[in-house]
C-alpha cells in the first residue's frame, strides 16, 4: 500500500474530509494530491498529518522496507525533491541510498546514487562536489555502455552549467542528453520532454527566445499527456518567460499565471517564488509597478524565509530597477549592492553583473560618470563571456548613451554597433 493510500484509508476510516484534515495551514489540493501519491511529504508535514490522523507515523510508512527496497525508496525520493528544488532533503535521501546499498549496490543503483548525488549538490551550488560525483556517474555509464545513462549523465552535467550560468555548455549538454537519449530502444518520452524543456530554458538565456519556444512546444507535446504537476508548472514557467521575450504579453502573463497555481497546489514554495519574480518583471514592463512590485516583495519574502540567497539576490535586482523608475536612487543602489554581495558569495558572475548594470545606472543618473563608466565596462565584459546577446545589446546601449553625454562620440558609436551586433546575432540564430 503506497502512502497516498494509507493516508486516504487513515482519513475515511475516522470520517475526516480532506479539508478538515488540511485544517488551514496546508490546502485540500495537497491532501488530494498527496492521496493520489503526486506529491512527497516533508518529514515534519507527515508528522502533522499523523497526528491529525492520530495514528503513529510509523504507520504511515513501511516499518522496516527489505534493504534493496530501501534504496530503491529513498532514490525515488531523492529524484522527486531534486525536481522539487528540495535539494537539501534530496541530498540527504541520496546520502541514505548510498549508506543502505554500501555493501553491494551493483552498477546501476551506485550510478543513480553519483548522479543524484551530483544533482542535489549542484542545486546546493557545491559545484565541485557535484562534478566529482558527475564523474563518478559519467565512468559507470561509460563501462555500462548504455546510452540511456550516458544521457542521464549529459543531462545532470547540462544542469550544473545551468546553475553555473554558463549557457553555451549547459546548451552542449543537453543537446548530448537528447541525441543520447534518443539512440536508445526505446525511447523514454518523459526523459527526452525534460531535455527540451531544459535546452528551452537554455536557449532563453543565450537571447534566443524562438529557439526557446520550439523546445518547450516539443517538451509540452510529451509531457503533457503524462500529467506531472511539477514538469507541467516548470514548463508553463518557461513558456511564460519566453513569450515575455518574444513581446507577447498576454500569453506570458497566462503560462505564468498557470505555473504560479500549479506550484501554490503543489506547496512548492522555492518554484512559486521564482514565478512571483517573473510575474513582477512581466507587470513592471507593462507599466504597472504597485502590483509589479508587490509580486516582487511576495518572491523575496518567500526567498527569505526559505533562506535563498539565489533567489534573494535576482529580487533584490529587479525591486533596485522599479526603485529607479520611481525615482528612490538611494534605494536602488542599496538593493543592487546587497544583490550584488549575494551573487559574488554564491559565484554567481551573471546575477553581480546585472545588479552592477543597475549601479551603473545609478550613477549615471546622479552624474557619477566615472563610476558609471566603469560599471558599465565590468558588466558588458562579464556577459560577453556569457555569450548572453539579450543583455550585451542592453548594456551596450545604455553605456553609448553615457559615452554621449560625455562626448565620447567614437566610443558611443562603437558601442552602438556592438548593441547592433548582438541583436542581430540572436536575431539571426533564432
Amino acid at each position: 500500500m503506497t502512502l497516498g493510500e494509507k493516508v486516504r484509508q487513515a482519513r475515511k476510516s475516522r470520517g475526516m474530509t480532506q479539508r478538515r484534515l488540511a485544517a488551514g495551514d496546508l490546502s485540500e489540493s495537497f491532501i488530494s494530491m498527496l492521496e493520489h501519491d503526486k506529491v512527497r511529504p516533508s518529514l515534519e508535514t507527515l508528522r502533522v498529518l499523523a497526528g491529525r490522523l492520530n495514528v503513529p507515523i510509523a504507520d504511515l510508512l513501511d516499518a522496516d522496507p527489505p534493504p534493496r527496497k530501501k534504496v530503491v525508496l529513498k532514490l525515488e525520493l531523492g529524484t522527486s525533491l531534486v525536481r522539487q528544488h528540495s535539494f537539501t532533503e534530496a541530498l540527504e535521501a541520496f546520502q541514505e541510498a548510498e549508506r543502505a546499498s554500501a555493501s553491494d549496490p551493483g552498477l546501476e543503483i551506485a550510478f543513480r546514487i553519483q548522479i543524484g548525488l551530483g544533482q542535489a549538490l549542484t542545486g546546493l551550488r557545491q559545484f565541485d562536489l557535484a562534478e566529482h560525483h558527475l564523474e563518478r556517474g559519467r565512468a559507470i555509464a561509460g563501462a555500462l555502455g548504455r546510452p540511456d545513462l550516458v544521457a542521464r549523465v549529459a543531462s545532470a552535467t547540462g544542469f550544473l552549467s545551468l546553475r553555473q550560468r554558463d549557457y553555451p555548455a549547459a546548451r552542449d549538454a543537453f543537446s548530448r542528453a537528447l541525441s543520447a537519449i534518443r539512440s536508445a530502444v526505446p525511447v523514454d518520452t518523459e526523459f527526452e520532454g525534460r531535455q527540451l524543456a531544459n535546452l528551452g530554458r537554455t536557449y532563453s538565456e543565450l537571447g534566443l527566445p524562438a529557439q526557446a519556444l520550439d523546445c518547450y512546444q516539443g517538451a509540452l507535446e510529451r509531457l503533457e499527456p503524462l500529467g506531472d504537476m511539477s514538469a507541467l508548472g516548470l514548463l508553463h514557467f518557461n513558456l511564460g518567460v519566453a513569450y515575455e521575450r518574444q513581446q507577447a504579453f498576454d500569453l506570458a502573463h497566462d503560462h505564468l499565471a498557470r505555473a504560479a497555481l500549479l506550484f501554490e497546489a503543489q506547496e512548492n514554495l522555492h518554484l512559486l517564488g521564482t514565478v512571483k519574480r517573473s510575474l513582477g518583471i512581466l507587470l513592471v514592463s507593462r507599466g504597472r509597478l504597485s502590483e509589479g512590485t508587490e509580486a516582487l516583495q511576495q518572491s523575496f519574502t518567500l526567498a527569505t524565509h526559505l533562506a535563498d540567497d539565489a533567489g534573494r539576490a535576482q529580487t533584490l535586482t529587479e525591486l533596485a530597477r522599479v526603485a529607479m523608475l520611481r525615482g528612490d536612487l538611494q534605494a536602488a543602489r542599496e538593493q543592487a549592492a546587497e544583490a550584488i554581495r549575494l551573487a559574488v558569495k554564491l559565484q554567481d558572475p551573471s546575477e553581480a553583473a546585472r545588479a552592477e548594470a543597475v549601479v551603473a545606472a545609478v550613477c549615471h543618473r546622479e552624474g557619477r560618470l566615472d563610476e558609471a563608466v566603469h560599471r558599465y565596462a565590468f558588466a558588458l565584459e562579464q556577459f560577453e563571456r556569457l555569450q548572453a546577446a539579450g543583455e550585451i545589446a542592453r548594456i551596450s546601449r545604455d553605456y553609448a548613451f553615457l559615452a554621449l553625454e560625455r562626448g565620447e562620440e567614437g566610443h558611443a558609436a562603437r558601442l552602438f554597433a556592438r548593441a547592433f551586433r548582438a541583436q542581430e546575432a540572436a536575431l539571426a540564430a533564432s
